[in-house]
């Protein structure tokens, strides 16, 4: 099953593709875009933070939900939704060990979901997007003329 949110209109054939091919092998997938890929092309754009020992990266509401594993993992997100833009106490569920390192960022976004995933009895990949677009969605008026914008220049190509 493919899981995006409906505040996500920058979306492409190309951008879900893209994922849909890397996320193969796994019980879950979910995507993100590095922070560098965004501020290259939108140095404007404001977005939450994930901040790992190899980078920072920005969710990208994208989520293939492949096996009836994933059911454990939807669980835990439905108990944990307020807290999914604090990383800190998200792996705090996980053990202070893990939490520290996720803290002092002394640890990869692949070891960190690794852990998070044998925890919860799955396999999961976060698949790291070539498309700034792909973080983007509509939480603000900001973003809202932020996508117009993306969208007049995508229509007059």
């Amino acid at each position: 099953m493919l899981v995006t949110t409906a505040d996500h209109p920058l979306l492409t054939v190309e951008m879900i593709e893209t994922f849909l091919g890397d996320s193969r092998g796994v019980d879950l997938a979910f995507g993100l875009v590095e922070r560098k890929t965004i501020e290259a092309a939108h140095p404007q754009s404001r977005r939450t933070w994930l901040r790992f020992s190899d980078g920072d990266y920005s969710g990208a509401n994208l989520f293939a939900l492949r096996t009836e594993a994933t059911k454990a993992a939807l669980e835990l997100w439905s108990s944990v939704e307020q807290d999914r833009k604090k990383i800190g106490k998200l792996v705090f569920r996980f053990g202070p060990i893990l939490a520290l390192r996720a803290l002092t960022r002394t640890i990869s976004l692949d070891a960190a979901i690794t852990r998070i995933a044998g925890r919860l009895g799955l396999t999961a990949r976060p698949v790291r997007l070539p498309f700034a677009e792909a973080a983007m969605d509509v939480d603000k008026q900001s973003d809202l003329e932020n996508a117009e914008r993306i969208l007049a220049h995508r229509s007059a190509l």
